[in-house]
C-alpha cells in the first residue's frame, strides 16, 4: 500500500484543484487513467522504470504548461522533425525570442541540450498529448505535424494561429490524407508545386483560404551549406538505400530482401535508412536485415535520418517514392536511382480530382532514372551508367530544382520574419 502511495501521490495533490477539474471534465479521464497506470507500475505489471517516469513526467509537462500563456510553442512529434523546425526556430532565438519547445520524442537532444532562450519539454504521445493540444495557450503554434483537427491533434480555441512547415517536398495532395492541411491558419510552403497544389485543394473544396508564404525549404539550405564546409570525398562504390514507406515500398514489400544481395555481389558498400515509420513499424524485419547482413562487412543498417554521414559520403542513392531524391539530387547533383514499386505511396484516393501530376511522379525522370522490380537483378550496371552520365544530368537537376524549390538560401529567416511579423499584426 505504502509503495501505491507512492506513485499516487502526485496526483492526489494535482486533484487538489477541484475547481479546475470540474470546469475540464477531460482531465477527469486522464487522471483515472494515470491512476490505472501508476497502479499498474507500482504492483510491477510494467517494470521498466523509464517508461513510468516517462508518464509522470508527460502528466506534469501537460498540465503546467496547459495553465501557463505561452507565446512561441513549436512541437516536435519525432526527433527528426526537428531537421525541419531548426532553420526557424533558430533565428526566433537569434532575434531574441523566447520558444517553447515540446517533443514527444524521449531522445530528442534539445531536452537535455537546449539554446538560450528555448525551454523543451516532453510529453508522451497519445491522450496526454491530446489533452495538451486541446487546452493550450499560445499566440503561435508551429510544427511540422499534419492533420490538425483530427485524431488527438485538436484546435485549441486559446492558440491565436497555428502555423505548419513542410517536412518533405512531396505533393501536398497524394502523400497526405485529404483534410491534413485544411484548419491552419498559415502554410510555409517551399516550392512553388506545394503553393499551387494547396490552393487547387482549397478551391475544388472550396475551404477558406490561408495564408501560403513562399518560405524556401530550411532542411535542403542546411545540407547545401553543410556541403560546402565538408572536406570529404563521396565514395562512389558506397550506396544509400533509402525508401518512403508504405505496404509497396522497398521494405515493407520484401524488395529490398533482392536489392541488398545484388549491391553487396556488385562490389557496392550499402547503408540502408529506413524511413522513421518503417522503424516504428517493422522493427523485427530491419533486425532481421540487420543480422542476415551485416556478417558481410558490406551492410550497414541506419536507424537515425538524423545521422547525415552516408548522405554525404555515398555515391549513390536508391530510393522509392521517398522525398530524399530531392534532397540528393539537390545537394549533390548527382542522379537518384528510383525503384518503380507498384504505387507511390497515397492518402488521398481523391488526389486526381486536384488535376495536379503530383511532383513526386514527375520530377523522377528529371532527376534520375526509373528502374523496374524485375531488373533489380541489373542495377549495379544501372549505377554505373548513372556514374558514367552524371555531368549530363547536372543541368536537368539544376534546372528542376528552379521549379521545385523555392530560390535557395536563408529559408530560416523568411520563416522567423514571418512569424514575427504575425505576432505583432495580432497585438
Amino acid at each position: 500500500m505504502l509503495k501505491l502511495t507512492f506513485y499516487l501521490r502526485p496526483i492526489l495533490h494535482a486533484r487538489k484543484d477541484t475547481l479546475w477539474l470540474q470546469h475540464n471534465p477531460q482531465m477527469i479521464c486522464q487522471v483515472i487513467r494515470s491512476w490505472l497506470i501508476r497502479a499498474a507500475f507500482a504492483f510491477g505489471a510494467i517494470p521498466r522504470y523509464e517508461k513510468k517516469m516517462r508518464i509522470i513526467e508527460s502528466f506534469k509537462n501537460a498540465y503546467n504548461l496547459s495553465r501557463t500563456r505561452m507565446d512561441i510553442v513549436f512541437y516536435a512529434e519525432a526527433a527528426s522533425d526537428y531537421l525541419f523546425l531548426e532553420p526557424v526556430l533558430s533565428r526566433l532565438l537569434a532575434k531574441g525570442r523566447k520558444v517553447t519547445y515540446i517533443t514527444s520524442a524521449p531522445s530528442d537532444p534539445l531536452l537535455t541540450l537546449s539554446p538560450p532562450g528555448l525551454s523543451a519539454y516532453f510529453i508522451q504521445d497519445g491522450g496526454i498529448l491530446g489533452f495538451f493540444f486541446q487546452n493550450a495557450k499560445a499566440d503561435m503554434f508551429v510544427t511540422t505535424v499534419t492533420d490538425l483537427g483530427s485524431f488527438y491533434f485538436k484546435k485549441s480555441a486559446e492558440v491565436g494561429h497555428y502555423c505548419y512547415i513542410f517536412h518533405s517536398l512531396n505533393s501536398a495532395h497524394m502523400v497526405y490524407r485529404r483534410d491534413a492541411f485544411r484548419h491552419y491558419d498559415s502554410i510555409l510552403c517551399p516550392g512553388p508545386h506545394i503553393m499551387q497544389e494547396i490552393q487547387a485543394i482549397q478551391k475544388h473544396y472550396q475551404w477558406p483560404a490561408c495564408q501560403l508564404v513562399a518560405h524556401g525549404y530550411g532542411k535542403l539550405d542546411n545540407m547545401m551549406e553543410k556541403k560546402k564546409q565538408r572536406s570529404d570525398a563521396m565514395d562512389d562504390n558506397a550506396v544509400l538505400v533509402a525508401p518512403s514507406w508504405g505496404k509497396d515500398c522497398l521494405i515493407e514489400s520484401g524488395l529490398v530482401q533482392q536489392l541488398i544481395p545484388v549491391l553487396l555481389a556488385g562490389g557496392y558498400r550499402v547503408v540502408l535508412q529506413p524511413h522513421p515509420m518503417t522503424l516504428r513499424s517493422h522493427a523485427g524485419f530491419l533486425e532481421a536485415l540487420r543480422k542476415q547482413f551485416e556478417s558481410t562487412g558490406g551492410f550497414t543498417l541506419n536507424p537515425s535520418i538524423a545521422s547525415e554521414q552516408a548522405f554525404f559520403t555515398c555515391g549513390h542513392l536508391i530510393t522509392d517514392w521517398s522525398g530524399i531524391g530531392y534532397e540528393y539530387a539537390f545537394t549533390h547533383r548527382r542522379p537518384v536511382c528510383y525503384v518503380d514499386t507498384a504505387t507511390p505511396k497515397c492518402r488521398n484516393d481523391e488526389f486526381k480530382a486536384i488535376g495536379i501530376t503530383p511532383r513526386e511522379i514527375s520530377i523522377r525522370d528529371e532527376i534520375g532514372i526509373i528502374v523496374p522490380p524485375e531488373e533489380i537483378s541489373n542495377i549495379s550496371g544501372t549505377l554505373a551508367s548513372l556514374q558514367q552520365n552524371r555531368p549530363a544530368f547536372e543541368r536537368r537537376i539544376d534546372e528542376a530544382a528552379s521549379r521545385t524549390v523555392y530560390p535557395f538560401g536563408d529559408s530560416g529567416q523568411a520563416g522567423a520574419d514571418y512569424i514575427l511579423k504575425r505576432l505583432e499584426s495580432a497585438q
